[in-house]
């Protein structure tokens, strides 16, 4: 009886399987394409053709209806009175510089492109039919490093000397000391090795928008985000571009032009330049690259490597089936187990996952963990994506993956249910308290589900992880995903997130319809995992 039971409750978990899997696929990811081709900069101008961005404002009016305490986070307020160069060298006080980092998080949304989202969105408009689109955006923009107001938009600024070393000063923040790479002689990088600025746009200022620092001498609020960052071109020199050329070759690499190649190989040199081989991981920033807390350039973080080592092994993997460029192959195989030994430093088994990162300090020679408890979700689910349970259960023991996504639901979980051990979905980072649900990283939780699914053999822990899958992929669509009126049309997106909420990583997340959200809207419904070559749900680590 017992047996029969048991057969007769795997029958109906299969079954709520393959009803919650159809769910989860029933809806056509094509009906997303009209956001993404229609949420794009106009008007444009003849060297830029298409300019995609990252998110969608409605309504038109939402920053105007910002609450005052939710305008800038505790954590980076000014407090002290600064004398401020676009101001003529005026000393401008602390709550005007308050409200000037509030109008700049309206415009860089309004008017700009994470080059990341940039890539993301490559890969579904292929995936979509319009591969034409993606090589139109990468090859006006991404590979000659400009927009339309922007000639150059890469940090390929001479290298002078880096601030923190004393080697340079630039108290009006002009950025005359220029973008140094790397720890050796050769600091200056030029296109099209420089790394391009993580925030892009066509619009340099807007007429009539003056810079609420100094509104009385009438100047005009202008771009002000120039940080290349070593995820994002990750993703805009590696892995968008890899995967869109595949689409583009009819998924045979053997036929990807080896012009579609020139980007991702023309990276690799200022990689060799910013690898720290002390401890096998590669510099967060060029140094000299602004941050508010000034320690931007001197991070390590675990998320981009996890990125970076996506995106190497995918090149690498093109190569080696064309069996082309042999004389670089040493060199990313260099680069991967490199990164493979950090990110096997970066777990914390007191805590049961993957630490955030670190800073070093190129003087002493010396790297710092920052301190735990500080839980990165996206270094969990990416970590896991691209490593898979053949690297990190051999390293830390069988299971450690699936405690990992445990620890996960538990500590950055949405909706987390203790009985079930399910979530809705996932936030950003600490969720217990003040419920965030991310649209973005929840659809990398789901890639990372499947991943595992096809990657653990047990057929019942196969199961629990679909119908996880299936089950976030679900919350999504009743919680995040809307319809809203995009010059003159209707269009379907995924928001940012459910509301407004401070990420301690850095940035504001918004209730707006995201191009990276819908994006990965479109790569789950098309069961694509942009992480490995093809979209397969696997690993290169086998």
């Amino acid at each position: 009886i017992n047996a029969e039971y048991g057969v007769l409750h795997m029958q109906k978990r299969l079954l709520l399987l393959l009803g919650l899997i159809w769910l989860s696929t029933a809806q056509d990811p094509s009906r997303f394409l009209t956001y993404l081709e229609k949420n794009v900069y106009q008007p444009s101008c003849p060297e830029v053709p298409i300019l995609p961005q990252s998110f969608y404002i409605y309504p038109s009016n939402y920053f105007e209806n910002v609450p005052a305490n939710m305008k800038v986070p505790p954590t980076q307020r000014y407090t002290q009175p600064m004398k401020i160069a676009a101001c003529h060298d005026n000393l401008i006080p602390p709550d005007l510089l308050n409200e000037y980092e509030f109008q700049t998080e309206q415009f860089l949304t309004m008017l700009g492109l994470n080059i990341y989202d940039g890539s993301v969105w490559e890969i579904a408009v292929s995936l979509l039919g319009s591969a034409g689109d993606a090589l139109t955006y990468e090859s006006n923009v991404v590979r000659l490093g400009r927009t339309c107001q922007f000639p150059d938009v890469m940090g390929d600024r001479t290298c002078l000397g880096v601030i923190n070393q004393d080697e340079c000063t630039d108290p009006s923040q002009t950025g005359i000391c220029g973008f140094c790479y790397g720890d050796g002689s050769q600091r200056t990088l030029k296109p099209p090795y420089a790394w391009l600025f993580r925030m892009i746009s066509n619009v340099y200022a807007v007429q009539g928008v003056h810079d609420v620092r100094c509104p009385e001498q009438n100047v005009l609020w202008t771009w002000n985000d120039y940080k290349p960052i070593l995820g994002e071109n990750s993703w805009a020199r590696l892995i968008g571009p890899l995967q869109a050329a595949l689409i583009r070759a009819g998924n045979n690499p053997r036929m990807i032009p080896d012009s579609d190649l020139k980007l991702p190989l023309d990276f690799l040199p200022s990689l060799v330049l910013m690898l720290i081989p002390s401890i096998g991981a590669v510099h967060y920033a060029p140094y000299n690259t602004w941050s508010f807390s000034g320690k931007d350039d001197t991070s390590v973080s675990t998320e981009n490597q996890i990125s970076l080592l996506a995106g190497l092994s995918t090149l690498l993997y093109v190569l080696q089936v064309q069996n082309t460029h042999q004389s670089v192959w040493p060199t990313i195989e260099n680069l991967k187990q490199n990164i493979l030994r950090y990110l096997k430093s970066a777990y914390d088994p007191q805590y049961g996952y993957f630490r955030q990162g670190g800073f070093y300090n190129a003087v002493t020679k010396e790297f710092s963990w920052i301190p735990e408890p500080n839980f990165a979700v996206d270094c969990q689910t990416w970590g896991i994506t691209v490593l898979g349970p053949n690297v990190i259960d051999s390293w830390f023991g069988p299971g450690t993956c699936l405690n990992i996504w445990k620890v996960t639901k538990q500590i950055g979980g949405y909706g987390y249910d203790p009985v079930t051990s399910r979530v809705k979905g996932v936030g950003f980072s600490e969720n217990s308290q003040d419920q965030v649900f991310s649209g973005e990283w929840t659809f990398g939780a789901i890639n990372m589900v499947r991943v595992l699914a096809n990657e653990y053999r047990d057929p019942t822990v196969r199961a629990e992880l679909l119908e996880e899958a299936a089950y976030m992929r679900a919350a999504i669509e009743s919680e995040l995903t809307v319809t809203q009126p995009i010059k003159g049309v209707n269009a379907v997106g995924v928001l940012y997130a459910n509301k407004r909420y401070y990420i301690p990583f850095g940035w504001w997340a918004n209730p707006l319809m995201a191009t990276s959200s819908t994006s990965w809207a479109v790569a789950v419904d098309k069961q694509f995992n942009p992480f490995y070559i093809g979209g397969a749900y696997t690993t290169y680590f086998r």
